[in-house]
């Protein structure tokens, strides 16, 4: 069995058994399995515990153990393994049973009394001894007194008494004159110093005599010693032998206490008579009689008894007091302990304690700052340092760094700890202070100092971790409430979300949660409603128009039977004709800019349609039958997505906010709501006729929520949080069966499909499934019966089979495909029967969903970006997409199952010039002359061709040389005399001449592409390609040498404008602000040369105009700047109101400039003065041009042109075209006339202004 060797100072030791099962404690407190009660061992020092086959002991919670010379925290014993616990050695030995202890488990260690220590004899007095001896054996010897009794007793069983070290330490050095004569026999084994002496808890108590033969004995002590003194005879022991000389010392080998002299047989006899010669009666000295010397040793003994009881008594008191305070202590009640110290220290402040009481006290005071139950950390620490100022002097100070550096960590962790739960920042602070004093006072040899060190950094973290943490939480709220004040709801959510994202843990956090909730309701609160309002005016009647258009088709034998798809093309709406491709109308509805959304059915007859002008917010309602705008009802803000109709009511959703709920037959608006930021339309209706949600709508806001409605008008039920970010939604809403499908483009390489369920009783929503989607999601995913189809960029397709059944998943993925050679466009979908799919995007696919897979078939249709989703009538799909340079649209349909294309109308091509010829023709930017023939008809809107104003012309010719496939981008300028010049680049670089009357001169090959529209000068055209200048004239024109323009580092700046001063010369601008003029030189040697040349401080960044021989110049000071034409000196400048919009037209003797402002200032020619300002309803759309004698004309993007006088600057006509305008305006025969927006020709019939609009015309 495993044992334990207790050796105590004196060098006894005891054994005791190491329990099988439990364990064994060792310590101070009086619940030890073995107690030692002394300095240096705490109230439980240490434990032994089984280990497998052996045992380990640790060390107690304050502080370390040391162990064969190491501090430790926990080792597993081996033979012989030597344990340091205060004074005494414990060995650990696992070979052979121990013996049995006493009946008491308590062990306390005792110091051998004052009579068991030997002491050094007098030399001196025992050589005058042995002298003496050898007199009195050479004459006759009194008989000796009788031995005393008293010594030959046997000495009486001693008590310990309760001290402590320092009262031992001290009694131990007390050596007087009575412990160095007096001999005492070696202790009896049986008086045992580790007999536990009762209760008694000090283990070095001086063992003092209470019986009455201990005081005899120590009264012949000393009257021995007086003996030898009077007598000068030596002392003889109790047998007649003299007293021996001193042995050499002997050292302890235990307890390494100095060397002690041992009389050989190694023991002392006790004295037991004395010897001297006899003294005749009479002789005797009163004070030599043994009566007198016995009654004075008796006085003096009783004084001396006296006084050591009151000594003793104080003493008790003393330890009582100190004992109390070292229990409270133990037992955790320090605030009782420090009473009671410092009563102590009242009371005694010169006993032998004191040192150890005021340390004591100094360690129950941190103790009770630093104690587990709400501990005040930054006390602890503060009392740490005030106890190391007070004792770090001290000899003994580093007796102490062990238990403060386990101070130090408890107040640190307990810092740590309670600065994690929800304490304050300072307690960082204190963190980091109890942690540079663990650093300072714990051993830094020792393994477990690395391990707590480690224990604190980490708890330190944590700290900090959770401080900041609370700290962030605290901001994000403070910024949610800022944000709720101002009702800035984004911001709201955009903290709480940046709260969440920061620490994921705090997603379902009962605080945030309530943050979301306050938001929420606080963005429901902020929805306000919109009173009804009137019926909007009837439009005006549509202009005459002339609309260039291109039809081609497979088989021309085929008739039409009524049928008409709807194609958005530029800003217009056209219907053409299913069967024949022939446009049948053109409806004016304006841009559609982000909303350019196909049309919806107003009502379920069908009979009209609505759309949305993005140019001028408005919805529109046009009749199916020809093109009529029934109602034009202006919104507040451009629409966000195409209306919907629900419940009799087309609903709208505009960038502002506003959901109106308008009238189909009228227009009027019956009511709405204004939400605190844009919504995406349209609302999308919840559940079915039999569903829960019947009657439901659910409608995106334009970042982070939705909202349910309900009602007719609709009102408000639910805000819901999605957390979509804005412009992240590009697709409308759409359902799956009882779910709504958002798709959330919340990441820039993917996209999420998102199911929300709508819950009947309070109409929040709540997501039901996701599913992520490689790309981004532009289009509305199409659904065929449980199949979705979802197209992300670059032209991806996949495809889910998706359900709404509860408690199952709401997507499943089926396959997936990639089209070849794909383009990042929007694909859009059209689902067919039997698995097929049509996907439209770089160009029209058709692909198949088998058990395979979704396989792509091989044919491939109409190339081009497709803008619009494909439709489906009959056996026949229709796109529509755009020329590869932008300019125009085609309205393309194919054989749908064989992939076979059928025919094509180009619709909307871009405007470039139009002749002014007495035969004048219109040249668009698909490189298609299309001529007007007699102008606009006689009669106006005489219902040509369905619509009362539209006239489709579909004769036009594409230039000589060119595909008219729209590939490439043209280049054109309207000449002077009515004619244009053209150019185009790419890899066969070539040029146009067209006279007024529209005849085509031959193609000119140009040398290189050019970058500005070419200029007619001397035998050929002037190519603008930087830094050259170079004349191109065509086969057997003359070769003419190139200019180069000089270059002062880097690259050449780019040509800006060309304009022709003559028929040989022109003014070139560049982007580095120059102007030059070039002149062409003819002779033998044709050139180009430069004959002026001026880089001013300020640019002419807009094209100049050629008033006479004058170049005039709007700069980017602002101002206007009249500069001759032969050596580019100024000659005039004037400040203008307002930037220039476009640059300078000259018209007569007057410079005209379209300002910024919406106005247009005119000046004299000549000299720039005579200054007229002509105010427009809006920003003009183009400069200012010629429509008749003495008059001139301005469009506006919103359709209104204003014609007035150049002299004067007042306005004499007007007229409200109601279609986007652009470009200047210009004369068809002696009609004005002006480009609309989608490249049809639009008739100006100007009607005479009020006095209101000719009192605005005033400059």
């Amino acid at each position: 069995m495993a044992r334990l060797e207790i050796t105590s100072p004196s060098g006894k030791v005891r054994e005791t058994p190491l329990p099988d099962a439990a364990g064994l404690t060792v310590g101070r407190h009086a619940s030890s399995d073995v107690r030692i009660n002394a300095d240096g061992v705490h109230q439980m020092h240490c434990r032994f515990l089984p280990d497998g086959d052996g045992y380990r002991v640790s060390a107690g919670p304050e502080g370390g153990l040391r162990v064969n010379g190491s501090v430790v925290t926990e080792k597993r014993l081996a033979e012989g393994d030597t344990m340091i616990v205060g004074p005494a050695k414990v060995t650990f030995r696992a070979d052979r049973p121990p013996e049995t202890m006493a009946e008491s488990d308590e062990l306390t260690l005792v110091a051998a009394s004052s009579d068991a220590l030997p002491v050094w004899a007098d030399p001196a007095r025992a050589k005058a001894a042995a002298a003496d001896r050898q007199r009195r054996d050479a004459r006759p010897v009194s008989p000796a007194p009788e031995s005393n009794e008293k010594a030959a007793k046997p000495a009486a069983k001693r008590k310990s008494r309760r001290a402590t070290t320092a009262r031992g330490e001290a009694d131990d050095n007390v050596v007087n004159a009575e412990a160095q004569t007096a001999i005492f026999e070696e202790v009896d084994e049986d008086d045992d110093p580790f007999d536990d002496g009762g209760d008694d808890p000090n283990p070095f108590a001086v063992e003092e005599e209470n019986d009455a033969d201990a005081a005899d004995d120590d009264g012949l002590g000393a009257l021995a010693a007086l003996a030898a003194d009077e007598t000068g005879e030596t002392p003889v022991a109790a047998d007649g032998d003299e007293i021996p000389e001193p042995a050499a010392p002997v050292a302890d080998p235990d307890s390494g206490e100095q060397p002690v002299l041992l009389p050989p047989g190694g023991r002392f006899a006790p004295l037991t008579k004395l010897a001297g010669p006899p003294a005749r009666p009479g002789e005797q000295s009163i004070f030599k009689s043994p009566l007198v010397i016995g009654l004075t040793s008796v006085s003096a003994a009783l004084t001396l008894a006296a006084f050591a009881f009151a000594l003793l008594t104080a003493r008790e008191q003393a330890q009582r007091l100190y004992d109390s305070a070292t229990e409270l202590r133990a037992t955790g009640k320090y605030s009782a302990a420090l009473e009671t110290y410092d009563e102590f220290l009242r009371e005694h402040p010169a006993d032998a304690l004191v040192p150890a009481v005021r340390r004591e006290r100094g360690m129950t005071t941190i103790e009770r700052a630093v104690d587990g139950s709400g501990g005040k950390w930054a006390e602890g620490v503060a009392a740490i340092e005030t106890f190391v100022r007070e004792n770090r002097d001290r000899d003994d100070f580093a007796e102490s760094h062990p238990e403060l550096a386990s101070l130090s960590r408890r107040a640190a962790l307990g810092a740590a700890k309670q600065a994690a739960n929800g304490g304050p920042r300072e307690l960082l602070a204190t963190v980091e202070e109890a942690q540079t004093l663990h650093r300072r006072y714990a051993d830094p040899e020792a393994a477990s100092t690395t391990d707590q060190s480690r224990e604190i950094a980490a708890a330190l973290r944590t700290a900090e971790a959770a401080v900041v943490k609370r700290e962030t939480f605290g901001d994000a709220r403070a910024t949610v409430n800022a944000a709720l004040e101002r009702n800035d709801f984004a911001a709201a959510h955009r903290a709480r979300e940046d709260l969440i994202a920061r620490y994921r843990d705090l997603a379902n956090d009962r605080d945030v949660r309530r943050l979301k909730a306050q938001t929420l309701a606080a963005e429901r609160d902020a929805v306000v409603t919109i009173p009804p309002a009137d019926a909007p005016p009837p439009p005006p009647a549509p202009p005459a128009v002339l609309a260039p258009a291109i039809v081609s088709r497979a088989s021309t034998g085929e008739r039409s039977d009524g049928r008409v798809e709807l194609v958005r093309a530029g800003s217009s709406l056209f219907a053409v004709d299913v069967v024949t491709a022939e446009p049948r109308w053109r409806a004016a509805v304006g841009g559609g800019g982000a909303a350019a959304f196909p049309p919806v059915d107003a009502d379920a007859a069908g009979a009209s349609v609505l759309i949305c002008d993005a140019v001028r917010p408005a919805l529109l309602s046009v009749r199916l039958e020809n093109g009529a705008v029934d109602w034009r009802l202006p919104l507040p803000a451009p629409a966000t997505g195409p209306p919907r109709s629900a419940g009799g009511l087309v609903l709208v959703g505009c960038a502002d906010g506003s959901l109106l709920a308008v009238d189909p037959a009228s227009g009027a608006i019956d009511g709405g709501l204004k939400f605190p930021q844009a919504v995406l339309s349209p609302p999308v209706e919840i559940g079915g006729r039999d569903d829960a949600n019947a009657g439901r709508l659910l409608l995106a806001a334009r970042r982070d929520v939705v909202y349910t409605l309900a009602g007719n008008p609709p009102a408000v039920e639910a805000v819901s949080y999605t957390g979509h970010g804005a412009g992240a939604l590009a697709a409308p809403l759409q359902t799956i069966g009882r779910y709504v499908l958002i798709c959330d483009n919340d990441r820039a390489d993917s996209a999420l499909l998102r199911a929300w369920a709508v819950d009947p009783e309070d109409g929040e929503a709540t997501e039901v499934g996701r599913a992520r989607v490689p790309g981004r999601i532009d289009v509305p995913p199409e659904l065929r019966a449980d199949v979705l189809f979802v197209s992300s960029s670059p032209e991806r397709m996949t495809a889910y089979a998706v359900t709404d059944e509860v408690d199952k998943s709401v997507f499943s993925r089926l396959a997936a495909a990639q089209l070849p050679d794909p383009r990042p466009v929007p694909t859009y979908l059209a689902a067919g029967p039997d698995g097929a799919l049509w996907a439209a995007g770089s160009a029209l696919r058709k692909l198949e969903l088998t058990g395979d897979g979704l396989q792509v078939t091989p044919a491939v249709l109409a190339v081009g970006r497709h803008v619009a989703p494909p439709q489906t009538n009959a056996d026949r799909l229709f796109t529509t997409r755009l020329t590869p340079a932008g300019t125009a649209t085609i309205f393309a349909a194919a054989e749908a199952d064989a992939m076979v294309g059928l025919s094509r109308t180009v619709l909307a091509p871009a405007l470039l010039a139009v002749t002014g010829g007495a035969r004048p023709a219109a040249l668009s930017a698909t490189g298609v002359l299309t001529p007007l023939g007699d102008g606009f008809p006689s009669g106006g809107n005489d219902g040509a061709n369905g619509d009362g104003g539209t006239i489709f012309l579909t004769n036009g010719r594409v230039l000589p040389d060119l595909d008219g496939e729209g590939r490439e981008l043209l280049l054109a300028r309207r000449l002077p005399d009515g004619g244009a010049a053209v150019g185009v680049g790419g890899e066969n670089p070539r040029g146009w001449q067209i006279d007024p009357d529209g005849r085509v001169g031959r193609p000119i090959d140009l040398p290189v592409a050019p970058q500005l529209a070419p200029l007619p000068l001397g035998p050929g055209l002037l190519i603008a390609a930087a830094p050259r200048l170079e004349l191109a004239t065509g086969r057997g024109g003359p070769t003419v040498s190139a200019y180069t323009a000089p270059i002062s580092g880097g690259e050449a700046p780019a040509w800006t404008a060309l304009v022709g001063l003559s028929e040989t010369k022109a003014a070139v601008t560049d982007a580095a602000g120059a102007i030059r003029l070039i002149q062409f030189n003819e002779g033998a040697s044709p050139s180009l040369s430069q004959t002026a040349a001026i880089s001013p401080e300020w640019f002419a960044d807009l094209p100049p105009a050629v008033a006479g021989d004058a170049l005039i110049v709007a700069g980017s000071d602002g101002r206007l700047h009249r500069l001759n034409g032969a050596t580019l000196g100024e000659t005039a400048a004037v400040d203008l109101p307002a930037r220039a919009a476009f640059g300078p037209t000259a018209i007569g003797d007057r410079v005209l400039v379209a300002l910024e402002n919406g106005t247009v200032a005119g000046f004299a020619a000549a000299d720039l003065t005579a200054a007229t300002v002509t105010p427009l309803p809006e920003p003009a759309a183009g400069p200012p041009g010629t429509v008749g004698a003495d008059a001139a004309a301005i469009v506006t993007a919103g359709g209104v042109a204003v014609r007035f006088d150049p002299m004067s600057g007042e306005a004499t006509g007007r007229v409200d075209t109601g279609q986007p305008l652009v470009g200047a305006p210009f004369l068809v025969g002696d009609q004005p006339a002006a480009a609309a927006a989608d490249g049809a020709v639009v008739r100006l019939d100007f009607a005479p202004i009020g006095a209101e609009v000719a009192d605005r015309s005033e400059p």
